[in-house]
């Protein structure tokens, strides 16, 4: 928890609206928003940063609030039923704050004594006194200041913008949505943040990805990955037995991980291969360190190779079940011609096995492909210049009227010896 004095948590509702009344202040300036689907003009007034309440159902502690939940074994609904207006519960949401990375940006920009509060851009609050827009800030603007009174004095009030009246949640997180992705731009959600965010949206009746991307300043395309990511994300932390430990997995660093997992999946046809792609990926992923430290690379380029070389390894004990072949001969495919022997499938005990293992196994299946995508070029290469070389010749006599003659005897002379001793090598074969 932080070390703000008691009386820094903000004022209960009743005590807000009394508070603000007595201040007897004109507005210092109006700011325009969207509330309830209308434009409205609210106006903003300079409060104490010491009577504003942080908002409990605030995306950026979301992630926060589902490990708290997991690891004290609260039910999902425990946060609907506490006190959100109470001192407890407000040094466990700044206490949750504080560990947002998302919040070094602006506690660096207010660190530097210039930078000062702007009227253009205004905390959004109730009219009861909760932020609705502008917690991370606020956050900053405590520590700072009760770190240091006479060096942030200019940060014991903040400009706030009060809304006309109190709305529904769904109205909140509306607010919400069209100021990360419109206005604070430089402030966005983290992957998790807005994925769960979208996630329980898309729960919600008549709420559609079209809809929501649209709330959101987004393409649908770019909503689906969001939520298909997060869907992945929350697979894992089942397979790591952490289900909702949201937070632990923010500190892996595994977005690029959940992007290229997620891309790769989707591009593979064949299910039984794509769920094993799945399988190899969530055993490195559990330890991103020691797997890319093995292999000498990051965890998503490992994803990568194990779906570019997913023909050629198998999970030990879950080989791919034969399938039954249709009885009518006529319907049976063509048997294939004999070629190469094949290599035996690699075989990884994602069970047994550590990260370190799984990526070094991988590594070296995509090194042998290499070599012999490599030694398959080299093989072919005589029959792939001369074929260049015939396209070559075609397009010479197709535009003869039309070329320069002079010259041309000497290379061509050249090329006529060059052809008759390919003829002779081949005539040896």
């Amino acid at each position: 928890m932080s070390g703000l004095p008691e009386d820094a948590y903000g004022m209960g509702p009743t005590n807000f609206l009394h508070m603000k009344k007595s201040l007897n202040q004109t507005p210092i300036s109006r700011f325009d928003t969207k509330w309830k689907g209308k434009l409205v003009q609210l106006e903003v007034y300079q409060i104490s940063i010491k009577h504003l309440r942080y908002n409990l159902n605030n995306t950026r502690v979301l992630p926060h609030l589902r490990e708290y939940g997991a690891k004290n074994g609260h039910p999902k609904s425990y946060f609907e039923k506490i006190d959100k207006d109470s001192i407890t519960t407000q040094k466990l949401i700044d206490s949750f704050l504080r560990k947002n990375a998302d919040r070094k940006a602006a506690l660096k920009f207010f660190k530097q004594t210039d930078n000062k509060p702007e009227t253009q851009h205004p905390f959004v609050c109730t009219p009861d006194g909760r932020i609705l827009n502008g917690n991370q800030r606020l956050c900053v603007f405590r520590e700072l200041y009760f770190g240091n009174q006479k060096k942030y004095s200019h940060l014991q009030t903040a400009y706030v913008a009060f809304l006309p009246d109190n709305g529904t949640a769904e109205d909140e997180r509306n607010l919400e949505a069209i100021f990360q992705d419109t206005e604070l731009i430089g402030a966005k959600f983290d992957w998790i943040q807005a994925g769960l965010y979208a996630d329980e949206e898309l729960k919600k009746p008549g709420v559609t990805p079209a809809s929501l991307a649209k709330t959101r300043g987004v393409t649908e395309a770019e909503m689906l990955a969001e939520v298909g990511r997060i869907k992945l994300a929350r697979e894992f932390l089942i397979y790591m037995e952490m289900e909702d430990y949201w937070q632990t997995l923010r500190e892996m660093n595994l977005l690029q991980a959940f992007k290229t997992l997620y891309e790769k999946m989707n591009a593979e046809k064949d299910i039984l291969r794509r769920n094993q792609g799945k399988e190899l990926s969530f055993a490195m992923m559990k330890d991103p360190k020691e797997a890319g430290g093995e292999a000498s690379t990051s965890v998503h380029l490992l994803i990568g190779k194990v779906f570019k070389n997913i023909q050629t390894i198998e999970i030990d004990g879950k080989s791919e079940p034969k399938t039954t072949g249709p009885s009518n001969a006529l319907l049976k495919p063509r048997r294939k011609k004999k070629g190469a022997t094949k290599r035996p499938k690699e075989k990884i005990d994602v069970q047994n096995e550590t990260p370190a293992q799984i990526a070094r196994k991988i590594t070296d299946v995509e090194e042998i492909r290499k070599k012999e995508h490599e030694a398959k070029v080299d093989a072919t290469f005589a029959t792939r210049q001369l074929k260049s070389a015939v396209t070559s010749f075609d397009g010479i006599i197709e535009r003869w009227e039309s070329q320069n003659k002079k010259g041309l005897k000497t290379p061509l002379k050249r090329a006529i010896r060059q052809l008759n001793k390919i003829q002779k090598m081949l005539d040896k074969e």
